[in-house]
Parts: C-alpha cells; structure tokens; sequence
C-alpha cells in the first residue's frame, strides 16, 4: 500500500476476513500485474522509453519477497506469479539495454533469469548473444556448455535446436 488507508475497512465476520480499500490506495502487486502488459505491448510497438518505464517499477516490486517465513498454498501461488513477472520484466530489461548497446548490464539482466529460472532456454541464448556481442565469444561459448550439462545432467536431455544454433552461429563466427 502506498498511503495509510485510514478509511479501510475490516470484517472479521463468518470467520473470514474482508478487507474493503479505498478506491485510490495503490496496491503494488496490483500495478506490477498491470505493468508488464504496458511494458510488453510498449516493446512490441519499438517504445523503449515506454517500456523501461513500466518494467522498472515492476521488476522492483516482483524482486521483493512476498510474505516471508509464511507457507500456504495461496502464498506458493502469488510466489509463483511474481517470479514470472519478475523473469517477464527482467527480459524486457535486457531486450532493451542489449538494443541500447548496454551489454554489460542485458547480460547482468540475463544472468538474473537463468538464476531465477535455470531450464528456460530463452535466457541462455539471450546471454550467448550478448556475450558473442561484447566480444567474449569464449564466455558465449561457455553459457551453452552450462546449459548442455545442465539439461543432460538434470533432465537427461540436450537443449533445444533453437539454442544448438545460436551455439554453432556463434561457433562459426569466430572462423
């Protein structure tokens, strides 16, 4: 909440509780929800300013941990929801600071997702890209082979053909 709500409402009758906001109290879950479509549909449209400025917010708000020391299964969900948000904004971060030639920090932006979310394929080749594009073709290189040993180690597979070749233009480039 981003001011007191003096007027809010509680209601602890039939056991549940019921809580009753005014109408302009900010919630900020409710605004990160709402902020990666501004921010998704502002990058489909080549707005960069425009989605910067919503993944910001959002990506600060899902990096927050929610209801710690707490366990229930309502709480895992909203867990669950905010690390997808936070890995949608985290992209949409990288996707715009890689087309600002801010390699350093897509790949910091990167990094963060495959942290996050170490089986989504989408972030190593992200990561591959970046790194082939400052120049360290050998650490390109190197995330595909984490990604390799990963995936066969863990689920006894190999990356998609996808990553296999962005690995091999890589490869190939340095021919």
């Amino acid at each position: 909440l981003k001011k007191a709500a003096a007027t809010a409402i509680i209601d602890v009758r039939t056991g549940t509780i019921h809580v009753r906001l005014p109408s302009d109290v900010w919630i900020d879950l409710e605004h990160a929800a709402n902020a990666i479509d501004e921010a998704e549909g502002a990058l489909r449209s080549n707005d960069m300013r425009g989605a910067w400025s919503h993944a910001v917010p959002l990506v600060i708000i899902a990096r927050r941990p929610f209801l710690p020391g707490e366990d229930a299964s309502w709480i895992e969900a909203r867990r669950a929801r905010l690390r997808s948000l936070l890995l949608r904004g985290l992209h949409i971060l990288s996707k715009i600071t890689a087309s600002n030639g801010e390699y350093a920090l897509a790949v910091q932006y990167a990094t963060e997702m495959i942290e996050l979310e170490p089986f989504q394929e989408t972030a190593y080749r992200h990561l591959m890209r970046m790194h082939s594009q400052m120049g360290n073709r050998g650490e390109a290189l190197r995330v595909f082979g984490k990604c390799r040993e990963l995936f066969r180690d863990e689920l006894g597979a190999d990356p998609s053909q996808e990553t296999e070749r962005v690995f091999l233009e890589i490869l190939r480039a340095g021919q």
